[in-house]
């Protein structure tokens, strides 16, 4: 497929480090080696320090996935202008190491960086990024956003880029099984309850000890990584006898804990959903859970309706919590597991990918002009009633791309000092308006080219 698309390679930026524990985008980095493409996956920025000025890039072969992990150049301090110096460092530099190629495309999990990369980008939104530097310009720069939920839609109304929903998806892997693994696990712990994830503030840790004290015969198997340091009701929790945290187990031995629990368990405080301005939720937990036809409680309203009260049952109070798990360990829940399987192959990650490539790729095939990307029109006139023939050519042009028509420079005036004032302005849903000032008097040519590069930032 990847000659076929004229891809080169593909840089799956992510704001999650290569390491034992799988996300989302991992698993994506995965499943594309899997297909046959090059995949280079650009861990988050190292944390900065005076030195970053002379460090280059590292990339280290892993799994069969090149690790590239980047130095920033400066210190971001939230600054959305330091986050674009930045990224312009990291993405001249990769360019010159010869890693980002016009051909290559990039699938981006963080709305922190690569706001330009120069090729096709998908912008993958697996969380919330309503807060999050660079978003709205990474946004705006991608052929295609992704978003796991339909509830993210709301947040890129205005961006003229492509959407899609995709869900959290699953690797054919996961019904892969070593019962003789699956055997030593029950026989070291026995009967267990199993909660899988990333502990910290967003985990009722409340609600786990409830769990334990209510259960005290069943062992109860924490793993994930913590995020966390002296945190009292964390502590308080793993003194209790029954409690085991394990740390993070490798992604392609976590099926094998999941198969061998009793019950499987998502413990956010119940008023998460509404905290992160998600609504419903489809944790990647949930799925790693189904693929092994476990019975899941959890704290979080679910967006994965087909499986809704059939195998994951929700509950919004602790008694509510707690009964259910009773339930499930008296076996009072009938799974239909031919028709789970059924479901989940409607959720493999071969699927998603085809389709992302498709929508990415569709309109350079179909249009006799080049689809997906952003046009700029630079014009010297105004966008106004009165139109000319630079007007005319955007208008033509949005028919079949996105443009935005870039208004001649605003007159300099004191107040504008130092500061663009970007404004942009939507026209038609292919069509918007970009207006902004001069952060410096135009007198000589060098003053207008240090006001390119000031605008361009």
């Amino acid at each position: 497929m990847s000659a076929a698309l004229g891809i080169s390679n593909i840089l799956l930026v992510c704001d999650e480090k290569w390491d034992q524990m799988w996300m989302s985008k991992h698993h994506y980095a995965n499943e594309l080696t899997k297909i046959g493409y090059q995949v280079l996956f650009i861990n988050p920025p190292t944390r900065w320090n005076p030195w970053n000025t002379i460090k280059g890039l590292t990339l280290t072969p892993v799994d069969g996935i090149e690790v590239v992990t980047l130095p920033n150049r400066l210190p971001i301090l939230g600054n959305p202008r330091l986050a674009k110096i930045n990224d312009w460092f990291n993405l001249r530099s990769l360019k010159r190491k010869g890693i980002l190629r016009d051909s290559s495309l990039v699938w981006n999990f963080d709305g922190r960086r690569f706001a330009n990369p120069g090729c096709k980008m998908i912008y993958h939104v697996v969380d919330s990024h309503k807060n999050v530097l660079l978003d709205q310009q990474v946004a705006r720069a991608s052929n295609l956003i992704v978003c796991v939920s339909e509830l993210f839609y709301e947040h890129y109304s205005q961006i003229c880029s492509p959407k899609t929903h995709i869900p959290h998806g699953i690797s054919s892997d996961e019904f892969e099984i070593d019962h003789g693994y699956v055997d030593t696990l029950t026989k070291k712990f026995g009967s267990y309850l199993l909660c899988v994830g990333s502990f910290s503030k967003k985990t009722n840790l409340d609600l786990l000890q409830t769990v334990a004290l209510t259960y005290p015969s069943h062992r109860l198997l924490l793993l994930g990584q913590v995020h966390f340091k002296n945190n009292a009701s964390w502590n308080a929790l793993l003194e209790k006898d029954n409690v085991e945290f394990l740390g993070a187990i490798a992604a392609k031995n976590l099926k094998h804990y999941v198969a061998a629990a009793s019950v499987c368990l998502t413990a956010y405080h119940f008023n998460h959903a509404q905290n992160i301005n998600a609504g419903a939720g489809s944790a990647l937990k949930h799925i790693n859970y189904l693929a092994q036809c476990k019975v899941i409680v959890s704290s979080l309203p679910n967006d994965l309706t087909a499986f809704q009260d059939k195998i994951i049952f929700s509950a919004t109070t602790s008694h509510k919590y707690i009964e259910l798990i009773r339930k499930a360990l008296s076996g009072e829940f009938h799974i239909d597991k031919s028709f789970i399987r059924s479901e989940l192959n409607k959720l493999l990650y071969t699927g998603f990918i085809d389709k992302a490539l498709k929508l990415v790729y569709k309109e350079v095939k179909e249009s006799p002009t080049v689809q997906g990307q952003d046009i700029l029109v630079i014009s010297n006139e105004p966008w106004g009633e009165v139109w000319y023939s630079k007007h005319n050519y955007a208008n033509e042009l949005s028919k079949n791309n996105r443009v935005i028509f870039v208004n001649p420079m605003k007159r300099w005036n004191p107040k504008s000092i130092l500061s663009s004032n970007i404004n942009r302005t939507r026209v038609t849903d292919q069509l918007s308006v970009l207006d902004y000032g001069n952060p410096l008097p135009v007198r000589t040519v060098l003053l207008h080219k240090l006001n390119n590069r000031w605008v361009s930032f």
